[in-house]
């Protein structure tokens, strides 16, 4: 019983900081374009890890380097510059809450693809957590565009969130297929390290840099991304499957969308629609489905 109460904190404590990291992204977009912000944060967290790899002995160099430096590289893009670097910039369009909500929806969506590319069952509960899902976030998107004005912009916002909840998944599949012999710190390491270069070069062809504001937020901001989110929520997640096992662990995203919208209105005073609430209900239970039925 105290085990299984650990577990459970544990899980919501991973939710919460999953959760912050957007709230704290709108913060920081106040004092940078959204690719600098996220190249000084993998920059920062991946310093920092290479820091704690000195500490950790059992993280060593896989035995077949070009083909794990290559997966290092595929997995930077997919999970940090294509799918943070879309959420981050949708950042400016759409409310932080619904993002989280609708990436939240990643289970889901890798559940489907693991169908057809690892050969895992789509079982009749992942197909009902799939429609549920679907019908939850074109509530939230119908609720969202009912009380904005510019509807062709935040249809632009959410079609940046759902192509970054898809990378993400994408990366889940890579990972699951190729990478899972592979130290997972090591790997997190270097493709947040890889994907920080990246996004600074990218800042650096298409964002106006005079517009970065060094200040106090930026950097409360930063580093809070990198120490907390990239590196604590990390390691976390990490332990959390180790204790819990991997099908438990997963049950956590089932809170992310209610932790989403309530630190959303709690620190950045969001407000959702009614019908936008009301589409967390069916999400949340979408997630439920296809996580228990593992």
């Amino acid at each position: 019983m105290k085990e299984n109460l650990k577990i459970l904190l544990m899980a919501i404590l991973f939710s919460v900081l999953w959760s912050s990291a957007f709230i704290a992204g709108k913060f920081g977009i106040e004092s940078s374009p959204p690719l600098f912000l996220l190249a000084i944060r993998f920059l920062l967290a991946g310093l920092f890890m290479i820091l704690i790899m000195g500490f950790i002995p059992s993280v060593k160099i896989p035995d077949r380097k070009p083909c794990s430096w290559l997966l290092a590289l595929i997995l930077g893009m997919l999970n940090n510059v294509l799918y943070l670097g879309l959420s981050f910039y949708a950042l400016q369009i759409l409310p932080a809450g619904f993002i989280v909500i609708i990436i939240s929806t990643a289970p889901i969506i890798t559940a489907v693809l693991a169908h057809f590319t690892l050969g895992e069952l789509l079982t009749k509960k992942k197909l009902a957590g799939l429609i549920l899902s679907i019908c939850g976030v074109w509530l939230i998107v119908h609720g969202q565009l009912v009380e904005g004005d510019s509807t062709q912009f935040q249809l632009l916002g959410f079609a940046l969130v759902g192509l970054s909840t898809v990378s993400m998944t994408c990366g889940t599949i890579v990972y699951r297929r190729y990478a899972s012999d592979i130290s997972p710190f090591w790997i997190n390491t270097w493709s947040t390290i890889i994907a920080g270069f990246i996004m600074l070069v990218l800042s650096l062809l298409f964002e106006n840099l005079s517009t970065v504001n060094l200040d106090r937020r930026f950097w409360i901001v930063s580093l809070y991304l990198a120490l907390v989110v990239s590196i604590g929520a990390m390691l976390l997640w990490f332990h959390l499957i180790r204790t819990a096992g991997a099908s438990k662990a997963s049950a956590c995203h089932f809170l992310n969308p209610v932790f989403g919208l309530v630190l959303a209105g709690v620190l950045l005073h969001e407000m959702p629609s009614f019908i936008g609430v009301l589409g967390v209900i069916p999400v949340c239970l979408g997630i439920g489905l296809v996580v228990r039925s593992r």
